[in-house]
Order: C-alpha cells, then structure tokens, then sequence
C-alpha cells in the first residue's frame, strides 16, 4: 500500500458517520432513556395519587360544611326562645343519632358526626353563640372541623 492509499483509508475511518448512527441505539443509550422513562413514570403516578387523595378530602370538607350550614340553618328556623330553652345535652342526644355519609360511598367508612353547644346569653341576652363540631374518620385518621355562629332574635 502506497503513501497516498494510507492517507485516504486513514481520511475514511475519522470522517466515516458513527457505526451506531447506522444501526440503531447502543445499550447504555436505551438504558439511560429506560431509566429516564421510569423516573417520569413513577413521578406520574404519586402526582396521580396525591390529586386522588386530595380530592377525598375536599370532599369529605365539603360534606361536613354542607352538614353544619344545614344544621345552622335548621337552628336559625327555631322560635329564638325555643332555642334558648334547648339544652346542650337534649342537642348532642339527637345529634348522636342522626349520623350521615356522602352520597355514593361506603358508609362504613366515612361517617360524619354533628355535635352542637349553644352557649346562651353571648355577648347579650337576647343572642347565643353556636358551635357545630362536624368529625369524621377515614383511610388517613379522625378529623373535625368547628363552625361558629351567633344567633340573634330576630324580634329585637
């Protein structure tokens, strides 16, 4: 082989494309992209899970929102001195017993328990101060949320 053949083979093999350019992927590359996917992947689904999560709590926050404004209202109907007269232990009885559930759920599961305290003459005498305590328990423990009002009467 003459000089000048040397020179082109050698001019061929640096300026030829890559082998893997023609034939595919190396292993470490589809590795490095399996690996990639994966990450994206698993990301993915504890995003998905914390959102399902969520919306299950905001629902149950709702419901037990719904409950104590229903109740509040009902308490807010009352003939003023009625409710004066009521007392707490005559409230939680009841309220004991009427235990409810969101709709379209395992009712084993999510219960929602209503407990009521008027606490008469505050600040005046012709208001009281309600509290409505909505608790609950589900997959991530007990939980409860407190609401208060005042009613006034309404003849003043």
């Amino acid at each position: 082989m003459n000089e000048e053949q040397k020179q082109l083979s050698a001019s061929h093999i640096i300026n030829r494309p890559r082998q893997s350019l023609i034939n595919g992927f190396t292993l470490i590359e589809v590795i490095i992209a399996l690996a990639v996917i994966a990450v994206w992947g698993l990301a993915t689904v504890f995003m998905l899970l914390n959102s399902i999560k969520g919306k299950n709590i905001a629902a149950n926050i709702t419901f037990a929102s719904a409950i104590a404004s229903n109740e509040l209202e009902r308490l807010k109907s009352l003939n003023f001195d009625t409710l004066k007269s009521t007392n707490n232990y005559e409230l939680l009885k009841l309220d004991s017993l009427s235990k409810s559930c969101l709709p379209d759920s395992d009712c084993s599961k999510n219960i929602f328990d209503l407990k009521t305290k008027i606490f008469k003459n505050t600040p005046t005498n012709r208001s009281c101060q309600v509290e409505l305590e909505v608790s609950w328990r589900d997959s991530t423990g007990p939980h409860s949320v407190l609401y208060s009002a005042f009613i006034t009467d309404k003849n003043l």
